[in-house]
């Protein structure tokens, strides 16, 4: 007769198969299936080595993309510094024209000044004159 294969599962550890044999029972529908300790370590490696490409395929490509765009700054910082060169002159060139404004005014502003200055004198010149005459004549 041939052996049969009784499995029962282990209360201590369920992923391992205890396996007994009774020579009584003949049945040839029940096989016995004995995992192999290798295959179970190629497999768990097998997981660990498809996790860890695919966390290195994720790093590779965040360090590619950070590298763009530090290659990206670089062209914007160029850019951005001709862009500030080209608004420096800008304003620069505003700044002067209102500079020379500013200047004319003053100038004007000046001459304005000197002149009312200059009535000023006069006027206190005619004032001194007629109160000295008014003096005077009392």
């Amino acid at each position: 007769m041939k052996d049969q294969l009784d499995l029962r599962y282990s209360s201590k550890n369920q992923s391992e198969v205890e396996v007994e044999t009774e020579p009584e029972i003949l049945d040839e529908s029940i096989n016995a299936v004995e995992i192999d300790p290798v295959s179970k370590i190629q497999s768990s490696l097998d997981i660990s080595l498809a996790k860890a490409t695919k966390t290195n395929n994720i790093h590779e490509g965040q360090l590619n993309r950070s590298q763009g765009h530090a290659n990206g700054s670089i062209k914007s910082i160029r850019e951005g510094e001709l862009m500030t060169k080209g608004k420096f002159e800008r304003i620069k060139s505003m700044l002067e024209a209102e500079l020379s404004d500013i200047q004319e005014q003053y100038f004007h502003m000046s001459l304005k000044y000197a002149e009312v200055e200059a009535e000023h004198e006069e006027l206190v010149m005619k004032l001194k004159e007629v109160s000295s005459i008014t003096l005077e004549k009392r």
